[in-house]
């Protein structure tokens, strides 16, 4: 018993409001997908859907890992929020389409084209 870690009650999972909380912790979620949503590749998510994630599993701003980057919506959404994120893809023309995507993005949003095998 003494080995276990011991979480305060003062710490929390997010620092979404009850209220924000209530919202985005119901079942089914309504997300409209909007224009950048709309891109060339067969598994494609709203951004609003990592941003939902984000604020509800994450009290500050964390080093987001995406293994499997895609067409960079998951780095599109840390950008927009200013989480720094890494994303891996093995396939240039998604790295093309999500440098297109992301525009000039900055240092913290990181792009590797190699498998995360090789990390």
């Amino acid at each position: 018993m003494r080995d276990m870690v011991r979480i305060s009650k003062q710490q929390r999972a997010n620092s979404l409001s009850g209220k924000d909380w209530l919202r985005y912790s119901i079942s089914i979620w309504e997300i409209n997908k909007s224009k950048e949503d709309r891109v060339d590749h067969p598994a494609v998510f709203p951004v609003e859907l990592v941003k939902r994630i984000l604020f509800c599993f994450t009290s500050e701003k964390v080093l987001v890992l995406d293994p499997f980057m895609g067409s960079g919506t998951t780095l599109l959404a840390c950008q927009e929020l200013g989480y720094p994120a890494v994303g891996f893809e093995i396939y240039e023309d998604y790295i093309a389409l999500a440098k297109e995507r992301l525009g000039m993005y900055t240092r913290d949003i990181r792009i590797i084209h190699d498998s995360i095998e090789n990390a």
